[in-house]
This record gives C-alpha cells, structure tokens and sequence, in this order.
C-alpha cells in the first residue's frame, strides 16, 4: 500500500495554527487523524455537488476538507474548521 504525502493549504495551515494555540486536545487528534489520512485517504466521505471531487473527515466536531491527487500519491488539505462553518 502506498503512502501519501499530506500539504496544507495556507488557509489550513492558521486554522492549524489557531487549534494549536487554544485548543491542545484537538490539535493532538488533527495531527493524529493527518496520519491517518496518509496511510489511507479514502477513509473520508466523498461530498457532492459544488465539493464534488473534494473529501471530508471528521474529527470530533471539526472536519478537515482535502482533496486527493492519486497520480501524485498527495493529499491536500484545502481548509478545516468547526462543521457548522467550514461548508461555506
């Protein structure tokens, strides 16, 4: 089985910042759930319409929003936030 390589997006990386800072717990369990998505991207549910190709995965009530480059063995983390936000 092949190993991705995870990038954040710019917007990812201070939201990644913000959790880091204020929230320890759930910094921990992003970090944790980023291992997990290298190993094995296509655990995330698969969104539709105006997402359609993206992929979410939750974390508690947080979601990390990515997008899988196959032919490049990449995730990119495109944004994540709070579920009730990070939709928008």
């Amino acid at each position: 089985m092949d190993i991705y390589k995870l990038f954040l997006s710019d917007t990812a990386e201070k939201v990644l910042r913000k959790i880091q800072a204020k929230e320890p717990v759930l910094y921990k369990r992003v970090v944790v759930a980023f291992d997990d998505l290298e190993r094995d991207p296509f655990q995330g549910k698969s969104l539709k319409g105006e997402l359609k190709d993206r992929y979410s995965y939750r974390v508690g009530d947080y979601r990390i929003l990515y997008m899988i480059r196959r032919h490049e063995l990449i995730v990119y983390v495109i944004d994540m936030g709070h579920r009730r936000d990070v939709y928008r």
